[in-house]
């Protein structure tokens, strides 16, 4: 079976909680519409424990808020969706990456991936029309997003998380 330790299972936990509440208090817009960094704790679990783990907190996340605080209905496809960002996380995990732009590029093609999946719950949900009628927005605001939310986590990770990235290079030698 998969083993953790205690000491990334509370980063995990933290990292939970505040993929909750930026999602419910942290975040500007309506349903069709929203701008939020709940994302960034997510990639983080992802990239501290390993991409099954950063789904798994990523699904936790995504029950908490659907549950207790969303005024929406709980949808499967909105969930898929927080999972993709625990998930992509993972590809970092256990590497030591010199270069910042393999981040950004994951963290582009996630959020396309999002906005994706997220177009097809609105489509469904609101309407083609609605949906398509709010597409451009959308667009202008993930390129906008996209690069404070790949600039924060690698400075996250960077510098807080730092002691994992330590324990990963001295655990390959």
């Amino acid at each position: 079976m998969f083993k953790i330790k205690t000491k990334t299972l509370a980063i995990l936990s933290v990292l939970l909680a505040l993929g909750v509440v930026f999602k419910s208090y942290f975040a500007i817009g309506d349903g069709e519409f929203r701008i939020s960094f709940f994302d960034i704790p997510l990639f983080l679990a992802g990239m501290i424990a390993g991409p099954f783990y950063g789904g798994i907190v990523a699904l936790g996340a995504d029950l908490i808020y659907s549950l207790g605080f969303s005024s929406y209905p709980f949808s499967f496809i909105m969930m898929l969706t927080t999972v993709v960002w625990g998930i992509s996380g993972g590809f970092f995990y256990k590497k030591s990456y010199k270069k910042i732009w393999p981040l950004f590029l994951v963290v582009l093609i996630t959020s396309l991936v999002a906005t994706s999946i997220n177009s097809l719950y609105l489509a469904i949900h609101f309407g083609v029309a609605s949906m398509f009628a709010k597409l451009p927005i959308r667009l202008i605001a993930l390129f906008c997003k996209w690069p404070i939310t790949a600039g924060l986590i690698n400075i996250l990770y960077v510098k807080i998380f730092a002691h994992k990235l330590k324990e990963t290079i001295n655990s390959k030698n």
